[in-house]
């Protein structure tokens, strides 16, 4: 999952105090701490990948799936 703040593949699941963890809140790892709620941290990557589409641009390296088996 990518954080919409700062572009990086760093959120965790919101951990509960009592064990586990909340699905739709998200946390950046990152230096931004960010907390999302899931649902508007996806639709916000959407719409930055739908204006780079509109505007002619690659989509960024951090939305593209790694090739399977090749070397990270």
């Amino acid at each position: 999952m990518v954080c919409a703040n700062c572009g990086r593949r760093t959120l965790r699941r919101k951990e509960l105090p009592q064990g586990g963890a909340d699905f739709h809140v998200l946390v950046c790892n990152n230096d931004c701490h960010t907390t999302w709620d899931r649902d508007e941290n996806a639709a916000l990557n959407m719409r930055l990948l739908l204006i780079l589409q509109l505007l002619g641009r690659d989509r960024p390296a951090v939305f593209c799936r790694q090739e399977y088996g090749g070397v990270n």
